[in-house]
């Protein structure tokens, strides 16, 4: 079964360390995407999340909030609504990856590190 925007509602693989260390790596070039205010999480963050992750695999979204456990809990929340992994929550900054289908038509998609390797 599948969300509204085609977003698979399957349980993702989990990301060993290896891959989330490898993902880490490639989000320190990444400009946030997405700015989630004190408001939280809105319908419109939600789809604006969902178009970023149709051009690309890996975002990096700042967030506004002044608690730390609440930018936490946001960043898993947001993971769960679209179907993504959390790769980091530190400070404002949230890392979130979701693999693209192969059908997604994108130039590059990542290639993770193999997990039996780590």
């Amino acid at each position: 079964m599948s969300d509204a925007a085609g977003a698979p509602e399957e349980a993702l693989t989990p990301l060993s360390g290896k891959q989330k260390r490898f993902l880490r790596a490639l989000a320190q070039s990444l400009d946030p995407v997405l700015i989630v205010g004190k408001q939280g999480v809105t319908e419109e963050t939600i789809s604006a999340l969902r178009d970023s992750f149709n051009r690309r695999e890996l975002i990096k979204i700042r967030v506004q909030h002044d608690d730390p456990r609440v930018r936490k809990t946001l960043g898993h929340s947001l993971a769960e609504r679209v179907g993504a992994h959390v790769v980091q929550v530190i400070g404002r900054v949230v890392i979130l990856y979701r693999p693209a289908p192969e059908d997604a038509g994108l130039r590059e998609r990542i290639q993770l590190p193999d997990v039996s390797c780590s």
